[in-house]
C-alpha cells in the first residue's frame, strides 16, 4: 500500500542519501531531498467530513525518509482514531499514526512512498492531554510531549527515572520503541517506589489502542491492564499499533548532580577488565550509577556525562531550573560547521580535524557555560538534546549482560570500533565521522511495575532473558554518522556482525528499534538474514507477540513495509 513510487518522482535512494546534513538546525543540501510530488490524487473516498485532510511531506529526523507529499491529518481525541480507522479498514487503506518524526527507523512510512500511496499520516500531536489519576499515576494522551510530560510531573511532586534525551518525542512514540534514558543503581541506592531502571515502556500500568473486536465487527478502543497477557506485546508494538493513552507509574520527585568531563582518555574509560581502575566505566557507574559517554570518532577523550541522586545543592555545584543545559551543542561554531560542510562535500580527509573540533569546541562549552558541575530537578537534565543539535544517522543495538561484565562488553566492543575506523581509514574512507555513544540501563523487569501479576513487554530490546536472571544490565551501543556518508552500509554490515557474533557468556544482544539496523552495502534494514532469522530469534515470545498483534490489526492497517518484511503475518 505505502511502497516507494514506482513513477519517476525525483526521488531515488542515491539522491536522498546523499543529501543530508543539518548544521545548526537547517538543513545543508547535497542533492535532491525535497521529492518531487506526483500529480495529487483525490481525495481518499469516504474519509471522514469532520476531520481535515491535508497534503505533507513526511521527513525524519536525520532527513534519510522522505516522502512525497502524503495525505495528512491531525486528531485531537483517541475517538477520531478509532474513527479513521475503521474508515480506512473499508477503503483498504493504511493508517500511521506519528508525533514528532524523531527516529530513524521506517516505523512511519518507507522514504520515497509517492503521493498515491493508499495511506494517511496521522499527527497525534494535538492530543496531549495529561492528568494525575492519583498521587502517583499519570494519565498520557498518545501526543503528549516528553519535556511537558516531565514538567507536569514536577509540578506534583513526581518524575520518571529515565527518558530519551530529546525531549521532542511523544509518549506514544518513545513507547512504541522501548524508548530508554541513562540509569542503573549506583552502589548502595534502592530503586525510588514505582521506579524502573528499565525502559518507559516498564512504567506502562494501564493502555489504550484501537484494536479489532472480532464481536463488533470493527475496530474499538480497547483499553488494557499491565497484568492482562494481551498488553505485551503493545508495550513497545514496534509501530505496529495505534495507542491513544497511557497511565505510567511514576517516582516521587528527585534531584541529580549532573557532572561533565572530557580529560578521561578512552583507554581507560574502555580499559579491559582485568586493568580497570577508578576512572573505567563501571567503576563510574558504581559511584554515580547513571553515566552517558559521547566518544567523538579519531579522539582521545570522551565526553563523559554521569547523574547522581543528590537530594541538596553541592556546594561546588551550579543550580539549574530548566532542561537543555548544553547551547554549545545546539548551535555549531562557525569552524566546526565549516569543516563538517567540507566532509559532506567530499573533503573526506578532513573527518579527524572535524571530529577533533568537535570534541574540543564541547570541552569549551562545557567550561563557558559552567556546566562542569550542575545541579538540580531530575527533569533539568533528563533532557537535554535539543531539535537544533547537528542531525546525524545512528545504528545502535544493545547487550544485556550481567552487571559486573559492562566493562568486558564496551571493552570488547569499542576495540572492533576502533579496529574498524583503522581499517576504513587505510582506504581513505570514514565513515564513523561523529560519535559512539554508550548508555546504560536496567532490563524491563515484571517485578519494578506496581501491578500485581505485571507482564513483561515481549518486544522491548531489553526484555528479560529467559532462564538467565543474572543478565540484569543493558548496554546500549550507538555509532552515529552525517547523512551519505559514503561507505556507511558496509561498516555498519561490520558493526552488526559483531552483535550476531556475540558469544552467549557475555550475554544476548538486540537492535534498537528506533535506530539503523540490519546493515548490507545497499543501507539499513536490507540484510534479510538479520530481519528473518537472527531478529526474531533475540526475543524469546516473538512469534506468540507477533500472532497477538495480528489478532489486534488482522487488516495490517498500521503495517509498513519494514514490517512485512521483520514480521510477516502469522499463518491461519
Amino acid at each position: 500500500m505505502d511502497q516507494p513510487c514506482a513513477h519517476d518522482t525525483g526521488v531515488t535512494r542515491r539522491k536522498l542519501v546523499k543529501g543530508g546534513l543539518a548544521v545548526a538546525g537547517t538543513w545543508t543540501l547535497i542533492g535532491v531531498v525535497t521529492p518531487t510530488s506526483a500529480e495529487a490524487a483525490e481525495t481518499p473516498p469516504g474519509f471522514p467530513t469532520d476531520i481535515a485532510l491535508q497534503r505533507n511531506v513526511f521527513q525524519n529526523w536525520d532527513g534519510t525518509i522522505v516522502t512525497d507529499e502524503l495525505w495528512t491529518c491531525e486528531i485531537t481525541t483517541p475517538e477520531q482514531a478509532e474513527t479513521i480507522v475503521n474508515w480506512a479498514a473499508g477503503a483498504d487503506y493504511r493508517v500511521r499514526p506519528r508525533g514528532f518524526g524523531h527516529t530513524w527507523s521506517p516505523l512511519v512510512v518507507e522514504s520515497g512512498t509517492c503521493a498515491d500511496a493508499a495511506v494517511v499520516v496521522v499527527d497525534t500531536t494535538g492530543m496531549a492531554a495529561m492528568s494525575m489519576v492519583d498521587g502517583e499515576r499519570v494519565r498520557l494522551q498518545a501526543g503528549a510531549e516528553m519535556t511537558q510530560v516531565l514538567s507536569f510531573l514536577s509540578t506534583h511532586g513526581r518524575s520518571l527515572i529515565g527518558a530519551p534525551a530529546p525531549g521532542d518525542v511523544t509518549v506514544a512514540g518513545v513507547l512504541a520503541v522501548n524508548g530508554h534514558g541513562t540509569n542503573v543503581a549506583a552502589s548502595g541506592e534502592g530503586l525510588a517506589a514505582g521506579g524502573t531502571y528499565g525502559t518507559l515502556s516498564n512504567a506502562v500500568v494501564e493502555l489504550t489502542a484501537v484494536v479489532w473486536d472480532e464481536s463488533a465487527g470493527k475496530y474499538t478502543l480497547r483499553t488494557f491492564q499491565r497484568n492482562q497477557p494481551e498488553i505485551a506485546p503493545l508495550l513497545a508494538h514496534v509501530g505496529r499499533a495505534f495507542v491513544t493513552e497511557v497511565v505510567l507509574q511514576t517516582v516521587a520527585n528527585y534531584n541529580l548532580r549532573c557532572r561533565n568531563t572530557t580529560l578521561i582518555p578512552a583507554s581507560e574509560l574502555f580499559a579491559a577488565p582485568e586493568s580497570a581502575g577508578p576512572r573505567s566505566l563501571s567503576a563510574l557507574l558504581d559511584r554515580r550509577g547513571r553515566v552517558g559517554i559521547i566518544w567523538y570518532a579519531m579522539t582521545q577523550y570522551p565526553w563523559v556525562q554521569t547523574w547522581q541522586v543528590t537530594p541538596t545543592e553541592p556546594l561546588l555545584s551550579s543550580a539549574r531550573y530548566a532542561p537543555f543545559n548544553y547551547p554549545f551543542a545546539d548551535r555549531l561554531s562557525d569552524e566546526v560547521a565549516s569543516l563538517i560542510t567540507q566532509v559532506t562535500q567530499g573533503a573526506h580527509s578532513l573527518t579527524p580535524k572535524a571530529t577533533a573540533a568537535m570534541m574540543y569546541a564541547t570541552r569549551a562549552g562545557l567550561v563557558a557555560n559552567g556546566a562542569l558541575d550542575m545541579w538540580g530537578e531530575a527533569k533539568n537534565f533528563i533532557h537535554f538534546v535539543r531539535p537544533t543539535t547537528l542531525l546525524v544517522s545512528a545504528g545502535s543495538h544493545v547487550v544485556i549482560t550481567r552487571r559486573d561484565q559492562v566493562q568486558r562488553v564496551v571493552a570488547d566492543f569499542t576495540t572492533h570500533y576502533q579496529e574498524l575506523i583503522s581499517t576504513y581509514r587505510s582506504r581513505g574512507q570514514y565513515p564513523a565521522n561523529n560519535v559512539c555513544e554508550i548508555r546504560v540501563t536496567g532490563v524491563d523487569r515484571s517485578e519494578d511495575v506496581t501491578v500485581d501479576g505485571a507482564v513483561v513487554p515481549s518486544l522491548s530490546s531489553v526484555t528479560p532473558v529467559p532462564g538467565r536472571p543474572e543478565l540484569d544490565t543493558a548496554v546500549w551501543l550507538d555509532v552515529l554518522s552525517l547523512p551519505g556518508t559514503p561507505g556507511t552500509g558496509e561498516f555498519y554490515a561490520e558493526i552488526d556482525a559483531w552483535f550476531r557474533n556475540l558469544s552467549s557468556e557475555l550475554g544476548v544482544a538486540r537492535p534498537e528499534w528506533s535506530k539503523r539496523f540490519a546493515h548490507t552495502a545497499a543501507g539499513p534494514w536490507t540484510d534479510d538474514r538479520e530481519l528473518k532469522d537472527w531478529i526474531p530469534g533475540q526475543f524469546p515470545a516473538w512469534q506468540e507477540a507477533l500472532t497477538g498483534l495480528d489478532a489486534m490489526d488482522p487488516q495490517g492497517i498500521f503495517r509498513t513495509p519494514l514490517h512485512d518484511r521483520l514480521m510477516p503475518r502469522s499463518e491461519g
